[in-house]
């Protein structure tokens, strides 16, 4: 089941079934992750087909809008304890993966794929939105040969009259949280002053 469904997210809390069936005809089920004790979702679900084929045909509609809203379509990728999308984001670098910022605020992936793929074959390319579908001019280009990906950072590329700047992409790490001490409750005051108490006196106190 799983190469015949389809995710899709940052959808409006009270959509309804219909309008998913509206940009999905051919689908034979709509899924909505419901949000306990209201009538609403959590804003994602999925969808399947009957056939794979449909399913990767329902990923062109991806950033498709409902109800003032771009809806991510994206694979289904169940997680090893249950049912859920894979959120996660490769942290390490992708030689063959580009950052590019300084875009045309009206550039969409199209544009954005056309523009790289003069270097090589582009597995994928997409413009970084907003919820709203407001594009945050910039992106990712995701190149299928490392060396094609090097070619474009190596050149000057124009998009809309505007230079566009490029990096190989090196996502930063997730800083861990250090867990906060104990405040002792005369404020370590006690701690400070037996320091400075001989070994031999504090030894008879106890």
């Amino acid at each position: 089941m799983q190469k015949k469904t389809v995710f899709i997210s940052n959808l409006d809390f009270a959509i309804e079934e219909s309008a998913i069936r509206k940009i999905f005809p051919d689908c034979i089920e709509v899924r909505l992750i419901p949000r306990p004790g209201t009538d609403l979702s959590k804003g994602y679900g999925y969808v399947d087909f009957s056939t794979s084929e449909a399913a990767r045909e329902a990923l062109k509609m991806d950033r498709t809008t409902i109800n003032g809203r771009p809806v991510f379509v994206s694979e289904y990728k169940p997680h090893e304890k249950g049912e859920c999308a894979d959120f996660k984001y490769s942290t390490g670098i992708e030689m063959n993966k580009l950052f590019v910022k300084n875009l045309p605020f009206k550039c969409g992936n199209e544009e954005l794929r056309e523009a790289f793929q003069t270097f090589g074959e582009v597995k994928d390319a997409r413009v970084v939105t907003k919820k709203s579908g407001q594009s945050k001019c910039c992106g990712y280009v995701d190149f299928v040969n490392e060396a094609d990906a090097r070619k474009a950072i190596s050149s000057q590329i124009e998009i809309g009259g505007r230079n566009i700047s490029c990096f190989i992409s090196n996502p930063p790490k997730k800083v861990e949280k250090k867990p906060q001490q104990k405040k002792e409750p005369d404020g370590g005051r006690r701690s400070r002053i037996n320091a400075f108490v001989p070994r031999s006196v504090a030894t008879k106190r106890t």
